[in-house]
């Protein structure tokens, strides 16, 4: 399964203006949705995200 056939990005297009309107968001859903590996590469690829140099 590809990382774009998650359930959350159903979501992708909410998250994003939630969290350009709010600054915040709270996300629940269920195991496997795609929360904690792909919420953070959603922000990353909208710029609201900086990249981190090591």
């Amino acid at each position: 399964m590809s990382p774009r056939e998650l359930p959350i990005y159903e979501l992708e297009d909410r998250i994003i203006a939630a969290v350009k309107g709010q600054g915040r968001l709270i996300v629940q859903a269920p195991t496997g949705s795609g929360k904690s590996t792909q919420v953070p590469q959603m922000l990353l690829n909208h710029g609201l995200l900086a990249e981190v140099s090591r």
